[in-house]
């Protein structure tokens, strides 16, 4: 038994070390964020349980690697549950390869 969790332990610890860092802004951080004057935002609000937000998602990530070296950001805000924003969010963007 004892071995079990150990390895459960560890494996846990292995997923949760290569999940994507994902910061938490309130509204006006995004606000801030997205003010500069000589760039472009163009910002999604999607959540993870939203089908037809989640559907959309590669469209964003390619329009982002399109205007690399551009003035232009996308920032995809999401509007998934706090108690979820930790563990659950980031495993769902490595699982999408969303940046």
């Amino acid at each position: 038994m004892k071995k079990l969790l150990l390895i459960l332990c560890i494996l846990f610890c292995t997923i949760a070390a290569r999940a994507q860092d994902v910061k938490a802004y309130t509204m006006d951080e995004v606000i801030h964020r997205a003010s500069s004057r000589d760039t472009l935002y163009i910002i999604n609000f999607w959540a993870t349980w939203c089908a037809p937000c989640v559907a959309e998602l590669p469209e964003f990530n390619k329009l982002q690697s399109y205007s690399e070296g551009k003035p232009v950001k996308v920032l995809l805000v999401s509007l998934d549950f706090k108690e979820d924003h930790t563990f659950k969010l980031s495993r769902f963007l490595e699982r999408k390869k969303l940046t």
